[in-house]
């Protein structure tokens, strides 16, 4: 089966009468008396397949809040590994011959030595002898058509060996996050299998992604979620709050702990003085003839 027969038909978005639905890029355009202006042009759909540095495409909150989580899910996922780096929204050249620059929602590396300016709009994969690792895509209305289809067909082209793509569908009336993964081989992509929840494991980062809602989730091997930020800082908050019991417990227990010892020496001089009274008891006439 070719990577042809396996991209989806995409449910063509007729983009509105905005002409910025895609997005825009601004030119710099001379005008004829020789001075110069920038002018905001909008986006097709072609650049939202090869876009510039610069370049704005339309997404949104969702699609948003999604990728700051794969980025972090994906950083800690490849944490352990020196030579990983995962990029987020960045345009990639992956110096394939009859291959254009794309911009991936997240790129996944592997075999990065560093080096790379982090100033820069393009990272360059061979000149830096990188290799990728995974893509993953997030759709949006205005990105979708081409994720599920060209990017398909050019990232196997590119050299990427797994493809993911986070794709919120209409399911019978229901905004929900449904997830595809491919394979690469020599042929063509071919689909990984789904979970019956949904989800699909991508060995070259170890990790599930689950649809969960409008959100996708990643779990290690063990199906363990990994938290996003707002989670992780409320283990935070929760662990705080632990160690302020435990102080409080502590203190409670050393000052128990001090009284007890001040109550045992009373008692102690207490029976002394009740015993000092019974070995010497006091005369009968208390001392009167």
């Amino acid at each position: 089966m070719t990577t042809a027969e396996l991209a989806r038909p995409a449910r063509l978005v007729k983009p509105p009468k905005d002409p910025f639905f895609y997005g825009w890029r601004y030119v710099r355009s001379t005008l004829s008396n020789g001075e110069t202006r920038l002018e905001q042009v909008p986006l097709t759909r072609w650049d939202v397949l090869h876009p510039e540095e610069g370049d704005f495409i339309v997404t949104n909150e969702n699609h948003a809040r999604n990728c700051l989580y794969l980025q972090a899910a994906l950083e800690s996922a490849l944490s352990e590994r020196p030579d990983a780096k995962v990029f987020f929204d960045h345009r990639i050249d992956w110096q394939v011959p009859g291959i254009l620059p794309h911009g991936p929602d997240l790129t996944a590396i592997e075999n990065y030595a560093g080096g790379w300016n982090p100033l820069r709009g393009t990272f360059l994969m061979r000149e830096m002898n990188a290799r990728p690792l995974l893509v993953v895509e997030v759709t949006s209305p205005s990105t979708r058509e081409t994720d599920i289809n060209e990017k398909i067909i050019e990232y196997h082209a590119a050299g990427i060996p797994y493809y993911l793509i986070a794709d919120v569908q209409d399911i019978e009336d229901e905004m929900l996050m449904t997830v595809v993964g491919y394979r690469a081989t020599a042929e063509g992509y071919v689909r990984l299998p789904n979970e019956e929840d949904g989800a699909v494991w991508i060995p070259s980062v170890k990790l599930w992604f689950h649809p969960e809602g409008l959100r996708v989730i990643c779990q290690d091997g063990n199906r363990k979620k990994i938290p996003d930020r707002l989670e992780l800082e409320q283990s935070v908050r929760d662990f705080l709050v632990l160690v302020e019991k435990a102080e409080a417990r502590a203190k409670w227990a050393e000052n128990a702990l001090v009284t007890e010892k001040e109550l045992t020496k009373a008692q102690a001089k207490e029976i002394a003085e009740l015993r000092a009274q019974i070995a010497n008891p006091p005369s009968k006439n208390n001392g009167h003839s």
